[in-house]
Parts: C-alpha cells; sequence; structure tokens
C-alpha cells in the first residue's frame, strides 16, 4: 500500500526525531523481537517454522540494511562518536543468531535495542546539532526512489547549489502529484492519450482534486516558477537563499 503524501513540515520540528535509518532498523527488530517470542511462546525455536524463519530472516536483513546505510552516511570519519557506535551496533548484529534458542536470541535482542536507543542515538543526536537541521527532513516521503531524491535536494541546498536544488524539487513535486492521484486510484483524471499531465496542468488539477492545505497550493506554483528557471533561463542564476 503506498503511503499517502503528508505536507511538508518545517525541519524545526523534527529535530528531536531519531534519525529515518534509526526508526527502521528499530521496526526490523521490533518485528523479529515478536517472532522470536511467538515462537518461544509455543515452544520451538523461531527457525524451526518455514513461516517465522521467513519473517526473521527478513527482519535481521533489514537491520543489516540499515547499519550499512548509517554507516555509508556517518562512518566516513572513523574517530567520530557516530561512526565507533555504528560499529558496535554492526558486530551486535553480526553476533545475533537465529538458530539460538528463543531465550538467548531475546536477550541479545534486547541488548541491542538498548545499545541502539542509547548510545546510538545520542551520538546521531550530536552529530544533528552539530550540523544544524536539514532543508528538508527526508521522513515526509516514503523510504525508496523519493527519499534519495530528497537526500539530494538537502545536498544542494546544503552545498549553495540553489538551482539543482530548485530542479530536484520540480521533480520531487511532480512525481509526489502523480503518487498522489495513483495512491487514491483516480489517476485517468491527469491522463491524455495514456501520457501524464505537463506539470503546470498537474498543479491545477492536483488544487482541485485533492485535499490541499492553503500553504501547499500557494506553494506548488512557486515551486514550478524556481524549478523552471533554474532549468531553463539561460540568464538567471536562480534562486538565491
Amino acid at each position: 500500500m503506498r503511503r499517502k503524501v503528508s505536507n511538508t513540515r518545517l525541519a524545526a520540528n523534527d529535530a528531536l526525531e531519531p534519525h529515518p535509518l534509526l526508526t527502521e532498523f528499530r521496526k526490523a527488530s521490533g518485528e523479529l523481537e515478536r517472532a522470536v517470542a511467538t515462537a518461544r511462546k509455543h515452544g520451538f525455536r523461531v527457525t524451526a517454522r518455514s513461516f517465522y524463519r521467513l519473517k526473521a530472516h527478513s527482519s535481521l536483513a533489514s537491520m543489516r540494511k540499515n547499519v550499512l546505510l548509517l554507516k555509508q552516511e556517518f562512518g566516513k570519519d572513523p574517530t567520530s562518536a557516530a561512526a565507533a557506535q555504528i560499529s558496535v551496533v554492526e558486530t551486535l548484529v553480526s553476533m545475533v543468531d537465529l538458530d539460538s534458542d528463543s531465550p538467548t536470541l531475546l536477550g541479545q535482542l534486547s541488548a541491542l535495542a538498548f545499545h541502539v536507543d542509547s548510545d546510538l542515538a545520542a551520538a546521531l543526536q550530536h552529530v544533528s546539532s552539530e550540523t544544524g537541521p536539514t532543508f528538508l527532513p527526508t521522513d515526509i516521503v516514503p523510504n525508496g526512489v523519493y527519499r534519495r531524491v530528497l537526500e539530494e535536494v538537502n545536498k544542494c541546498f546544503e552545498g549553495e547549489c540553489y538551482n539543482a536544488c530548485s530542479a530536484m524539487l520540480r521533480r520531487l513535486m511532480e512525481s509526489l502529484i502523480i503518487e498522489a492521484f495513483e495512491g487514491q486510484k483516480i489517476e485517468a483524471k491527469i491522463l491524455h492519450d495514456g501520457e501524464y499531465l505537463e506539470l503546470k496542468a498537474l498543479i491545477g488539477k492536483a488544487v482541485a482534486e485533492l485535499k490541499l492545505g492553503r500553504n501547499t497550493r500557494d506553494a506548488l506554483p512557486k515551486l514550478k516558477f524556481f524549478g523552471d528557471l533554474s532549468v531553463h533561463s539561460r540568464r538567471k542564476s536562480g534562486a538565491k537563499r
């Protein structure tokens, strides 16, 4: 099921929220804990039944993936506190043995969760406080391609590459409008001869058909204007901070 497109929130409101990858990690570890607890309740190991075995392997793989993504983002300086804590968590994840008996496995997962929620979360929060809030919080869009695009938007803004930032925002806005119509299964309203409408028409349809807040309705044409200016103008340097 597709996530509904949410309105953009101010980064300041998200300053104390955990990093999205940390949230994804804890979601996966929680699913693994529940699978092991259920197996323990019925007196078998989590790998003894195919359903629970597949669920456990999937959850552990997701945990491992999010640790690696955190390592890519925060591990460039191996002497930093964040890199050190990520390394500890990576080691703890590698020690999780799904073939262990349920009490042992639950103990490993409990220790891992405690370290993630305390030491690692504090280290990442310290990095966030040093660098300041991002231009746009990444968790306002679903994980996957949209989040990667939004991460590029933030990097462009932080690097004062405002033309690139505006162009990427324009692309993201167009994609999310289409996503919203598809999510409500009304994409036929933005199709013409099998192709999606141009962005100007998409914005008009979004304003008319979707339940948007006033700020969002006002912002969409402005985002298109600056995106077009950044991409198409030969003599303008683009938006400035």
